[in-house]
């Protein structure tokens, strides 16, 4: 008689893609609740490590253009750069609902989840 296996168990048959795997340490590092700003410096290594990098920046737009809220590694690359290497003259970027100063921890935890499907898809969509 075979004894059954629960499936929480099982072996995956198949690696988890790297990809899945800094998601995954993405999404952990958000959820701890630390503050955006304690938090972005460790997403930002995770990010240039899975894609074999040592730099890596988060750029935001604003009503002034594309500048650099976050880097790590010292990229000196300028926002000028960004927008003339990648033809982004409409450069895609995700707004976090405003206001965001009054905002405690679990309201701004909140408005950071809803924007992670937006921030993946301007992330791996090109036209």
């Amino acid at each position: 008689m075979r004894s059954a296996t629960p499936s929480s168990s099982r072996r995956l048959s198949k690696p988890v893609p790297r990809t899945l795997s800094a998601l995954a340490e993405i999404a952990a590092a958000i959820a701890t609740g630390e503050t955006v700003g304690a938090v972005v410096p460790g997403v930002l290594s995770s990010v240039a490590t899975q894609l074999d990098g040592t730099q890596a920046t988060l750029w935001l737009r604003g009503l002034d253009g594309l500048r650099r809220a976050w880097s790590v590694a010292q990229d000196a690359t300028t926002a000028e750069a960004v927008v003339e290497l990648n033809g982004l003259k409409s450069y895609p970027y995700v707004v976090i609902p405003h206001p965001i100063a009054s905002d405690n921890d679990a309201e701004l935890r909140d408005k950071a989840e809803a924007s992670v499907a937006r921030i993946v898809a301007v992330l791996t969509e090109r036209d």
